[in-house]
C-alpha cells in the first residue's frame, strides 16, 4: 500500500488540533456556565431580596411571614417576624430597612440587629414600595381590592402622609424616577400610569398586557416597564414608547431588576429562564434555572437570584460582563473544529493510495452518469434533511440536556440513560411493554388465521369474496374511532360492557374498567374483541393462495385430513407470513401507544405505562427533549435487535 508521508502528518496535527479545540470549547463552556454558582440555603420561598453592602448582609423576605439578615457565609445574624407574607425590602438612611407585608404594615428595621425602629400602619394589604435617593420620601402602593387601590407618599422626616390618590385595578409595582421629579405606578390592567410629586396624574398609557416591574430609565428620566409575558418597554418623561423589544419565557416573567452600578437589566420567569442584558437591551447571558425566579440583588460584584425553589444563588458579575466574549471564542472554536475535520477526511483519502483510487472512480463514475444523479439529487436531498439528519441529529441529542426551559444544550454523556434506568418509569413501561407485546403477538397468530383457513375452505368462490369484503371492511375505519367506540363501551355508568352486565343480573363483576389497576391492562388487550385483524387475515389469506394446488392433489391422494393438511402443508409454508407479522407486531408494540393514551393516559398510576408513552409525555408536555431523544434511541436499540434477530433466523432457516 502507497502512503503519502506528508499527508499523513497532516492528519495527525488535524487530529491533535481538534482535541486542542474540544478542550478549549469545553474549558469555555465551564467558564460562562451559570452551575458555577455558590448557593445561599434559606428555609422558605424568597419574595424580595435586597444586600446592604457596608454591613455585608443579605436581607431576605420570605413566604413565611420572616425577614432574615444573612451574611455571605450563609450564618443568619437575626430574623424579625411579620404577620403576613413580606412583599417588598427598601434600604433607607440611616442604617434602616423598610419591609411591608400583606399584614398592611410597613416597618422600618434596624440592619444591623432587625430591631424595629418605626411602623407605618397602612391598613391596606402593601403591594410594593419605594424610597427616593434622599431618603426623605416614601411611596406606597397599598389596596383591599382591585378597585379600592391607593398610591400614597410619606414624608419620613416626620412620618406624615402628604397625599393618597385613588387606583381602580391592582398596582404591583411603584418607583421614582431617577430624579425623584415623578413616580411611577404599573398595575395588572396593563397600564403605566405617571404621577407628579403632588399626586397629579401627567399622563397614562396602556400597554400589551400585565405590569410585572418597573426601573428608572438609563435614558431620559422615564421609565423601563417589563411585562408579564417578557416585553420590555423604554418610555420617556411625556409617557412617548422609545424602545420595546421582547424575550423568550415559556411561562410568565416574575423577576426584573437594574442595577445602576453595573448598567445591567436581569429578567427571571417562572419556569426558571434567566437573561442578563446590558443598557441597550443586548443579551449577555442566558441560562435556565431549576426553580421559579422571584427577585434579584446586587453587592459590588455578586447576582443574587432569589426563587420559588428555596435556595439564593450568588453568580458572579464576572461571568455576565465576559460571557459575550467568551460566547464568540466558542463559536470560532466550533467552525474551527468543522475545517479541521474536514481537513482529516481530506488527508486520509490523499494519504492512502487505495482509498484515492476509489474516490477517484467514484468521481468518475458521477461525472460519467452526472445527468442521473442530477435529477436523483433532489430526492437524495430531500432524505438526508427530513429523514437521516433528524435521525443522527436525535441520537446526539440524546447525549445532551436539551429542554424548553434553556436555549443552551449541554453534553451530560450517559446521564440521560442512567435516568431511564433510575427513576422507575422506564423499566414500569418496559415490563407493561412486554405483556402487551406478547398479547399482540398471540392474538395476530391465532384469530386472523383461522379466519383466514375458514375463508380458504369454502366452496363457493362468491362467498369467499364476500366474507372477504366483510373482514377487510374494518381497515378503512380510523384507528382513532375504533379506540374511542371502546372507551364508550367500557365506560362505568352507560358502556355497552356494565349495560349487558347489568341485563344479565351480573351486577357484582360491573366494575370501572379503565380506572383500576386491576382491570385497565385487560381492558386495553381486549380492544378489538374478537380480534380480526384485518391486514394478518389479508396476510394469511394471500399466503394460502399461493400455496401450489399440485400438494392438496398429493395430499388427498394419500388420504389426508384437514388437519393434517393444516400441521403439515399451511403452517410450515405460512412461516414467511408468521414472521412478518410477528416483526410487525413487535415494532408497533413498541411505538404505538394511542390507544393507552387516549383510554388510560397511562394509569390508573403507572398500571398502563408503556415507554412510547413516556416519549410523547417528555417530548411534547414536559419539554425534555434530550431526554425523550435518549427514550427513542433506547427503543429504536429494542426494534433493531428484534428485527436482526428475526432476519437471522430467517436467513439459516433459508439456508
Amino acid at each position: 500500500m502507497i502512503i503519502n508521508k506528508k499527508w499523513v502528518g497532516i492528519g495527525l496535527c488535524a487530529i491533535l488540533l481538534i482535541g486542542m479545540a474540544s478542550f478549549f470549547l469545553n474549558k469555555a463552556g465551564k467558564v460562562a456556565n451559570l452551575q458555577t454558582k455558590t448557593i445561599i440555603p434559606v428555609e422558605d420561598r424568597v419574595q424580595a431580596l435586597v444586600f446592604d453592602d457596608m454591613a455585608g448582609m443579605l436581607f431576605v423576605g420570605s413566604y413565611q411571614n420572616r425577614v432574615d439578615g444573612i451574611l455571605l457565609s450563609g450564618e443568619k445574624r437575626w430574623e424579625f417576624p411579620t404577620n403576613n407574607v413580606v412583599t417588598d425590602l427598601v434600604l433607607g438612611s440611616n442604617n434602616s430597612l423598610y419591609v411591608s407585608s400583606d399584614d398592611q404594615h410597613i416597618y422600618v428595621l434596624d440592619r444591623m440587629s432587625g430591631t424595629l425602629k418605626n411602623d407605618f400602619h397602612i391598613q391596606r394589604r402593601v403591594y410594593d414600595i419605594d424610597i427616593d435617593s434622599t431618603g426623605s420620601y416614601m411611596v406606597v402602593s397599598a389596596g383591599t381590592t382591585p378597585t379600592k387601590h391607593f398610591i400614597y407618599l410619606y414624608s419620613l422626616n416626620d412620618n406624615a402622609l402628604l397625599w393618597q390618590v385613588p387606583i381602580h385595578a391592582t398596582c404591583n409595582s411603584v418607583i421614582f424616577s431617577s430624579d425623584d421629579s415623578r413616580i411611577f405606578v404599573g398595575n395588572n390592567r396593563s397600564e403605566l400610569i405617571a404621577l407628579d410629586r403632588g399626586g397629579t396624574e401627567l399622563f397614562t398609557i396602556t400597554l400589551d398586557t400585565e405590569i410585572r416591574g418597573l426601573a428608572p430609565a438609563v435614558h431620559d428620566m422615564g421609565v423601563t416597564v417589563a411585562t408579564n409575558y417578557g416585553t420590555l418597554y423604554d418610555i420617556d418623561s411625556k409617557g412617548n414608547t422609545a424602545r420595546t423589544q421582547s424575550f423568550a419565557f415559556s411561562d410568565t416573567l416574575n423577576g426584573f431588576a437594574y442595577d445602576k452600578k453595573t448598567d445591567l437589566y436581569m429578567l427571571g420567569g417562572s419556569s426558571g429562564e434567566f437573561y442578563v442584558l446590558s443598557n441597550e437591551w443586548e443579551v449577555l447571558y442566558s441560562s435556565t434555572l431549576p426553580v421559579s425566579i422571584s427577585t434579584f440583588a446586587f453587592s459590588d460584584d455578586t447576582l443574587f437570584i432569589g426563587s420559588l425553589g428555596e435556595p439564593i444563588y450568588g453568580v458572579s458579575l464576572d461571568t455576565f460582563l465576559t460571557s459575550k466574549n467568551i460566547a464568540k471564542f466558542s463559536y470560532m472554536l466550533k467552525y474551527l473544529i468543522i475545517a479541521l475535520v474536514l481537513l482529516l477526511i481530506v488527508s486520509i483519502i490523499v494519504a492512502f493510495q487505495p482509498i484515492l483510487e476509489k474516490t477517484v472512480q467514484v468521481g468518475k463514475t458521477l461525472q460519467k452518469h452526472k445527468t442521473a444523479y442530477l435529477l436523483l439529487l433532489p430526492t437524495f436531498i430531500m432524505l438526508f434533511l427530513f429523514m437521516y439528519f433528524p435521525i443522527g441529529e436525535a441520537f446526539f441529542r440524546a447525549f445532551t440536556d436539551w429542554n424548553v426551559r434553556s436555549k443552551d444544550i449541554r453534553f451530560i454523556g450517559l446521564e440521560n440513560f442512567r435516568k431511564m434506568v433510575t427513576e422507575g418509569y422506564f423499566l414500569i413501561g418496559i415490563k407493561n411493554l412486554f405483556l402487551f407485546g406478547i398479547a399482540d403477538m398471540l392474538k395476530v397468530v391465532t384469530i386472523p388465521l383461522l379466519i383466514a383457513e375458514l375463508v380458504f375452505a369454502l366452496r363457493s368462490p362468491n362467498a369467499r369474496y364476500w366474507f372477504r369484503f366483510f373482514f377487510v371492511l374494518p381497515l378503512v375505519v380510523p384507528m382513532i374511532v375504533t379506540i374511542l367506540m371502546w372507551k364508550n363501551i367500557y365506560d362505568p355508568t352507560i358502556g355497552l360492557l356494565n349495560q349487558l352486565l347489568d341485563a344479565m343480573n351480573l351486577e357484582g363483576l360491573q366494575r370501572v374498567w379503565l380506572g383500576e389497576a386491576a382491570t385497565a391492562r385487560g381492558s386495553i388487550i381486549g380492544i378489538n374483541f374478537p380480534w380480526i385483524d384485518g391486514f394478518a387475515f389479508l396476510i394469511y389469506y394471500g399466503g394460502l393462495i399461493n400455496i401450489p394446488t399440485q400438494l392438496f392433489e398429493a395430499a388427498e391422494i394419500d388420504g389426508a385430513g384437514r388437519w393434517w393438511n393444516f400441521t403439515r402443508v399451511h403452517l410450515p409454508l405460512l412461516s414467511p407470513q408468521f414472521k412478518i407479522l410477528i416483526i410487525l407486531k413487535f415494532i408497533g408494540a413498541i411505538q404505538n401507544f394511542m390507544p393507552i393514551y387516549i383510554l388510560t393516559g397511562g394509569g390508573p398510576g403507572t398500571a398502563t405505562y408503556v415507554p412510547g408513552l413516556e416519549l410523547y409525555y417528555h417530548a411534547t408536555t414536559f419539554g425534555n427533549y434530550g431526554y425523550a431523544c435518549a427514550l427513542g434511541v433506547a427503543m429504536f436499540v429494542f426494534i433493531f435487535i428484534g428485527t436482526f434477530f428475526n432476519m437471522k433466523i430467517r436467513t439459516q432457516s433459508q439456508n
